[in-house]
């Protein structure tokens, strides 16, 4: 049976990644996959990556490194496309650990010849502090259902980086990544969908993410995810007016724009108009009962996404 499993190039992007790029290597050489490649593409580091590297490289002949002048992780990212050896192409960051069985679990959804992409289950490692154990829930109860729910139609409308495989053929059909957004993953999942490719979602292939632990550092993430999108909505905006010939783009554009933009606007707005409602009228049972009925019904929601995911329990509290 495992003669007959495609090969697949796992890319791992490295831009100073001289501490952790050894070890990362070497995690991925215990995948439990017959047929596969792993390409570190050093993309200019000033440190010490690329001699890390073909350390781990010497270990065993599934490793190759590439050197490059730095032009960024799309940059890196199209060189290792470029270079791969395999119909499928999985795509991570350095710093990320992916699941041993995580190759075996994506593999089946490319039997369908429509599926283009599959992205994987995509955690936060590092549940340090109050700042990263909420995103530990986030990308369980926002990200993780949020896919669960899009791969019910075939249109999840971003692969998170730390993991995603895709078919090579539909990599270069999309052109590749381009580098004039913040969001190169969701750009690039877009002009799939856009090109008529089913993207889906595999739950028990996962990765292992760091996370901003601090504050202000979260903050400057989100403003790029939020800039990054607006300029993905943008550059595929005539197809928010074409529902009729492409559904499937045109909803997940207004889905994203939404979600991005006008959900925080709202929420922002409640939440100052029930203030007002309690300061100038006095109304405090009013407040308290919806607020009550919020937080209800968002620990219903992810007590429910930590059973589905078998998650550590204690991040509820």
């Amino acid at each position: 049976e495992d003669a007959f499993l495609p090969m697949i190039s796992l890319v791992v992007p490295a831009y100073n990644e001289g501490p952790v790029i050894r070890q990362s290597v070497r995690s991925l050489l215990e995948l439990d996959y017959p047929c596969y490649e792993v390409l570190v593409i050093d993309d200019g580091s000033s440190d010490d990556t690329y001699l890390r590297a073909q350390e781990a490289a010497r270990e065993s002949s599934r490793v190759r490194v590439i050197r490059k002048p730095n032009g960024g992780k799309s940059s890196a990212l199209n060189v290792g496309l470029a270079q791969a050896r395999g119909s499928l192409v999985l795509n991570m960051y350095a710093d990320s650990r992916i699941s041993p069985n995580a190759l075996r679990a994506c593999v089946p959804h490319f039997d369908d010849p429509t599926v283009g992409a599959v992205g994987g289950n995509v955690k936060v490692a590092n549940r340090e502090n109050l700042a990263t154990r909420l995103q530990a829930i986030e990308y369980i109860q926002g990200l993780a259902l949020e896919r669960r729910a899009q791969s019910s139609v075939r249109a999840v409308s971003v692969i998170g980086g730390p993991l995603g495989v895709f078919r090579r053929e539909a990599l270069i059909e999309a052109g590749g990544y381009d580098s004039d957004t913040f969001a190169e993953d969701r750009d690039l999942t877009l002009k799939m969908l856009a090109a008529g490719w089913a993207v889906t979602y595999e739950p028990t292939a996962q990765a292992w993410a760091e996370s901003p632990s601090r504050w202000l550092d979260l903050v400057n993430q989100r403003y790029r995810w939020t800039r990054g999108t607006v300029q993905c909505v943008l550059k595929q905006r005539a197809a928010l007016t074409d529902l009729k010939q492409r559904p499937v783009l045109c909803l997940s554009l207004w889905y994203m724009a939404l979600d991005s933009l006008l959900v925080p606007l709202v929420s922002l707005f409640m939440l100052g108009f029930f203030t007002h409602a309690l300061l100038v009228y006095g109304s405090f049972d009013g407040l308290f009962l919806w607020w009550l009925l919020a937080a209800l019904f968002d620990v219903a929601v992810t007590a429910y996404c930590l059973a589905l995911d078998r998650e550590d329990p204690r991040l509820l509290p």
